[in-house]
């Protein structure tokens, strides 16, 4: 019974962070003079109102072929374009974010071309978000204690 206590206080520990880059409870905010194109689902799980998916720059400082990146998001769009952000106004970051996601957008969530979540086009991003969910329930249940299970 200890063993499944602490494991679960564990898992439930791990399951809190909102972002997996999460530190200090920043909720993997973008620093000064910067910004930031999150996506979530929302209210995927009761306790949580906003899961995490991904972001940009974050996917750009992860993605595998650079110049695949470039191609599907456009030259301009680079680590350094989130950096280099002065006036960080809330309307001109939002403004920015529509304008590199707006083409992701339109993509069939059953296509295996190349896109912002899969750059190689090995997986449909429907498959991708599909399996998104699945760990994110998986980890909800888990994270229960085990008396209000049914």
């Amino acid at each position: 019974m200890k063993t499944t206590l602490v494991l679960s206080v564990v898992l439930a520990a791990v399951a809190a962070k909102f972002c997996p880059g999460e530190r200090n409870g920043n909720e993997c905010r973008a620093g000064d003079n910067a910004y930031k194109c999150s996506v979530f689902f929302e209210n995927l799980t009761p306790r949580r109102k906003l899961t995490w998916i991904g972001a940009l720059p974050d996917a750009l400082k992860k993605a595998k072929n650079k110049a695949e990146a470039k191609e599907i998001l456009g030259a301009d769009v680079t680590e350094e374009s989130f950096n280099n952000f002065p006036g960080c106004q809330a309307s001109a970051a939002n403004a920015r974010c529509y304008t590199t996601l707006n083409k992701q957008r339109s993509v069939p969530l059953d296509s295996c071309d190349r896109n912002l979540i899969n750059t190689s086009g090995s997986e449909t991003i429907g498959d991708y978000l599909c399996k998104q969910v699945r760990r994110w329930k998986r980890m909800t249940l888990t994270s229960r204690p085990m008396e209000s299970r049914t």
